[in-house]
């Protein structure tokens, strides 16, 4: 009975803390808002988890040591994940920030090779007209 009272406390412990992480993740702007919401629910689930379930006769399958190591690795594998998702999503901003910064070179490479070409017929309107006619001769 203790050690499955210890799983759900964990279990709860755990969703609390994810739930935490992701909120302020998602206030330093390490996060976007989908990746918050999806991490937002894995850890209500969590600690839906670990209010409802009962694991009153997993003693009898599962040693106390096997069950440490199986939260560990599931505490692992959980930070990982998180871990690869601030990632994702701080390369997601980059490159909507990428995107933004060339539409904008584009619009002033425009402009520049509108000027150019106004420069242009500037200057062959001016050679025309300092260039004499030979038929005036």
């Amino acid at each position: 009975m203790i050690p499955g009272l210890a799983l759900q406390i964990l279990f709860v412990f755990i969703g609390f803390l994810f739930l935490i992480l992701t909120f302020s993740s998602l206030a330093k702007r390490r996060i976007n808002e989908a990746i918050c919401l999806i991490w937002g629910i894995t850890s209500l689930v969590i600690i839906l988890a670990g209010i409802l379930l009962r694991p009153v006769g997993w003693n009898k399958y599962i040693s106390v040591t096997g069950l440490v190591l199986a939260v560990i690795i599931l505490f692992g594998v959980l930070f990982v994940l998180f871990t690869l998702s601030v990632i994702v999503s701080e390369h997601m901003r980059k490159s909507n920030e990428m995107a933004i910064q060339i539409s904008l070179l584009k619009g002033e490479l425009d402009e520049q090779q509108k000027e150019i070409e106004e420069l242009k017929e500037k200057i062959s309107d001016r050679k025309a007209e300092t260039i004499p006619d030979d038929s005036s001769k």
